[in-house]
């Protein structure tokens, strides 16, 4: 029997990696293009959308594309050839190519693009930098019969609920008795239809972040005994801090600003980097947001770092590091994100090559678009 995959297949493992519910309010993310119950022939991974990377999608016969920066990004009142987004766009569905888009959530999965970025700079002990971006904590409240609360917790959490900072599995239960009352095309689990029923409950709670709700949900009703199952979900007055944009560590040794510039240069396969502070000062804890992470100078400064290493540092950026004694590394809106694109293409590698072992996954590096002179 031939095996195959589907725009589906890549879909599910591109959002098992970076779940939706990630991504910031009106981030433009999921397919933009393409119908997702075609075969898979092939996929290419890419930082922007553009024809280059259309070029290679088609050159190497592959009909997917899965990008960190949004083909669509705005809504198009037209999508004509003498438009440039529009002639992106009109290629695209003229040429039957799938086209994806993982972004912000993408930069906050935990082993995303901020997680990348740390690694590739050798930070130590890297955590969640906290930068005030909303991640929805819910409780989740589900009534399970005596001798089921086990089973049902058991599912509930593999599948992400009862994570409490360095816990798993955390959960608070309560007894009661729950009435009910079966129609006549119920088939309930105990009691008798027509009949004012009562059951010994138990009222599970658990915490669970807007990534993993819906994952949550299906394991909850998988496991429970009851025909319907009754739930609630409540909105907490916190945020999950384990999903930021980035990150915050220390380096193994301390070095010099300086010394560590042409590490990150190195590590990032760049030209060169801009440098904001004193070359010979000493810096060993090091923040680090992947893109346009400028504006966040303060949340840098508030966690003790350094240094901050981002991309599109503007003027004011500038001096707003230097007034809180930050110093800055710009690396480049690309350069700090294109981290993620080789190790993307191999997790999709992995696991496309379970359901068809000749799919072809390839990362393409993003073309230069500022010359060194």
């Amino acid at each position: 029997m031939l095996l195959s995959a589907s725009i589906t297949d890549l879909i599910q493992i591109v959002e098992n990696i970076a779940p939706p519910g990630l991504a910031l309010p009106d981030d433009r993310i999921g397919l933009q293009v393409g119908d997702r119950r075609a075969v898979l022939t092939g996929v290419v991974v890419a930082l922007d959308p553009c024809a280059a990377v259309v070029d290679r999608a088609l050159s190497i016969e592959a009909n997917a594309v899965v990008t960190h920066h949004a083909l669509i990004r705005t809504p198009l009142g037209r999508v004509v050839p003498d438009d440039p987004a529009g002639r992106l766009v009109l290629r695209v569905l003229r040429s039957g190519l799938a086209w994806y888009v993982a972004h912000t959530n993408l930069d906050r999965a935990p082993r995303g693009v901020s997680a990348v970025l740390a690694e590739v700079l050798g930070l130590q002990n890297a955590e969640p930098l906290w930068l005030n971006e909303p991640c929805a904590q819910f409780k989740l409240v589900v009534f399970v019969p005596k001798g089921y609360e086990d089973k049902v917790r058991e599912a509930a959490c593999s599948a992400g609920a009862g994570v409490i900072g360095g816990y798993t599995f955390c959960a608070f239960q309560t007894e009661g008795v729950g009435t009910f009352l079966p129609s006549g095309e119920a088939r309930p689990f105990s009691g008798e239809v027509g009949k004012l029923s009562r059951a010994d409950e138990l009222r599970l709670e658990m915490l669970v972040s807007a990534p993993v709700v819906s994952r949550v949900i299906e394991a909850v009703k998988r496991a429970h005994p009851y025909e319907e199952v009754a739930y609630d979900l409540l909105v907490t007055a916190q945020d999950d801090r384990r999903f930021s944009s980035g990150r915050i560590g220390e380096l193994q040794t301390g070095l010099s600003l300086e010394e560590f510039a042409v590490n990150v240069k190195k590590a990032l396969r760049l030209d060169s980097v801009r440098v904001v502070g004193d070359g010979q000062k000493q810096v060993r804890r090091v923040a680090t947001v992947a893109g346009g992470g400028a504006k966040f100078v303060s949340a840098a400064a508030d966690a003790g770092a350094d240094v901050f290493v981002t991309g599109d540092v503007g003027h004011h950026h500038a001096l707003d590091a230097m007034a809180r004694g930050v110093c800055l590394i710009d690396a480049g809106h690309a350069g700090t994100e294109q981290v993620i694109l080789e190790p993307l293409a191999r997790t999709l590698r992995a696991e496309l090559t379970k359901l068809d072992p000749e799919t072809n996954v390839e990362a393409v590096l993003r073309p230069t678009m500022f010359s060194h002179v």
